[in-house]
């Protein structure tokens, strides 16, 4: 994780740690809705703005950096019933 110092005036202050930037999740992902709801989809581990859930986020990501947007196809929240073929 980063680390940042603030120059004020003629003073270097501390070393400080970064806030984290996104939030890790672990969610159900499909590329058609059938696949989704019958079981049958793959976990996938994506990433949204720290603070954000998956009802909240405006987008999901594949990097924690949040420069890389995750798959297109359908996301769900119950990762305990996804299953790999």
């Amino acid at each position: 994780m980063a680390t940042y110092r603030q120059q004020t005036g003629a003073t270097l202050g501390s070393s400080q740690t970064c806030a984290t930037c996104s939030t890790q999740l672990l969610l159900c992902y499909a590329t058609t809705t059938t696949t989704l709801c019958c079981g049958t989809s793959a976990t996938a581990t994506v990433y949204v703005a720290s603070g954000a859930t998956f009802a909240t986020a405006i987008n999901l990501y594949s990097d924690a950096a949040l420069t890389t947007l995750a798959a297109a196809g359908y996301y769900s929240s119950n990762a305990a019933t996804c299953s790999t073929p």
